[in-house]
């Protein structure tokens, strides 16, 4: 509201202006009373006056299709007029009076509509800077998407793990925490891991469908799940594993997940990812997508991650439309790929990355403990 409020222009086209601050928006479905008294005088003419209104006020595309207009119709005037150059030099002999006429009108109209179609361009910023519309719209989100956002993965894979994870986090030297939920989790970890939310950090929950833990014995090679059409039966298996982890996740900590990732990322599988955007979400939550926002930063990623980093990349630029469409909330920024079978290249490039990383980055990290029985498969 305020920032349709903050729009000085005084003929407003509301529909456009609603698109246009953009925003998550979530309509209202309303069935309007039958009209007991009289008719409306809001007819055709009136409707084709918003559809002008609309078209004028947000576009200057029917000055550009002018120019466009102008240049094709010249074209064709310069090519015909050619054809009867040369059919009266190398041919007939006899210049076809009418048809050179046509031809040079046809050309100079062009020409004029190239012109008007160019003025138009001037006019139509010209209207855009009068309306004085600010640049961009935005909305304050939450404290710790607007700085950097330290994510440690995989709480719950073991015992060792989680301690480590736990140490960071009082420390301050993590911002969240993904769990994986099972039955192994301790319940002294988990009351640490709720008076850090309460103190400020963020816990979310890490769709797991490819490493075994206990408790949950339906888990799928990544080859599988990758398949551009699973079967039926794959399907509503995997849906039902979702939902029963978020499930999970709230007798556990008594909340909704402040956010969802993927184990191996697969939240952002192209089949997967409707099901993951259909699970609970709470007014704060999101969902991460590991996409770099630049392409400096994907270049660097790929650098230290290695060249999967192009198909989580791409599968991610995917989910995230679908999370958008969905109405979630996603991370504008990421990085943290990094080969972590290689501890000499995450020593080198974790800095690197962390150095890099900008204030609204979304940044995943791996700490664990080398000794734990239970590894990532």
């Amino acid at each position: 509201m305020k920032a349709l409020c903050s729009l000085p222009e005084s003929d407003r086209f509301m529909k456009g202006l609603y698109g246009w601050v953009g925003f998550r928006q979530v309509g209202l479905p309303l069935a309007p009373a039958v009209r007991e008294h009289g008719t409306s005088s809001f007819g055709a003419l009136r409707l084709l006056s918003i559809t002008m209104d609309a078209i004028t006020s947000f576009t200057t595309t029917p000055l550009r299709l002018m120019a466009m207009a102008g240049i094709v119709i010249a074209m064709f005037s310069l090519v015909y007029g050619l054809y009867v150059v040369i059919e009266t030099l190398f041919f007939t002999g006899v210049a076809n009076g009418i048809a050179s006429v046509l031809t040079l009108i046809a050309f100079f109209g062009g020409v004029q509509m190239i012109f008007l179609g160019l003025l138009g361009e001037y006019i139509g910023k010209s209207v855009q800077e009068a309306k004085k519309r600010p640049p961009t719209s935005w909305r304050k989100t939450s404290a710790a998407r607007e700085t950097l956002l330290r994510i440690a993965d995989d709480f719950g894979l073991g015992r060792k793990h989680d301690r480590v994870i736990l140490s960071l986090m009082e420390a301050r030297r993590l911002d969240a925490t993904s769990v994986m939920v099972n039955d192994a989790i301790n319940a002294s970890d988990v009351a640490r891991l709720k008076a850090l939310r309460d103190a400020g950090a963020q816990v979310g929950l890490h769709l797991n469908l490819t490493q075994a833990l206990p408790g949950y014995a339906d888990v799928w090679p990544l080859s599988r799940l990758l398949r551009l059409l699973p079967d039926a039966r794959l399907r509503e298996v995997v849906e039902a594993s979702l939902r029963q982890q978020a499930k999970t996740f709230v007798a556990l900590f008594d909340h909704l997940p402040d956010y969802y990732d993927g184990h191996q990322h697969c939240h952002c599988v192209p089949w997967i990812a409707p099901l993951a955007a259909e699970l609970p979400f709470g007014p704060k939550t999101w969902i991460r997508v590991p996409l770099p926002a630049t392409w400096m930063g994907r270049w660097r990623n790929l650098r230290a991650g290695g060249a999967k980093g192009v198909l989580i990349m791409a599968l991610a630029a995917w989910a995230r439309r679908v999370f958008r469409r969905a109405g979630h909330e996603v991370n504008r920024d990421f990085s943290g790929f990094l080969r972590l079978d290689d501890p000499a290249s995450v020593r080198h490039w974790l800095p690197r990355l962390l150095e890099t990383a900008g204030p609204d980055c979304l940044m995943m990290v791996h700490p664990g403990d080398a000794d734990d029985e239970m590894q990532c498969a």
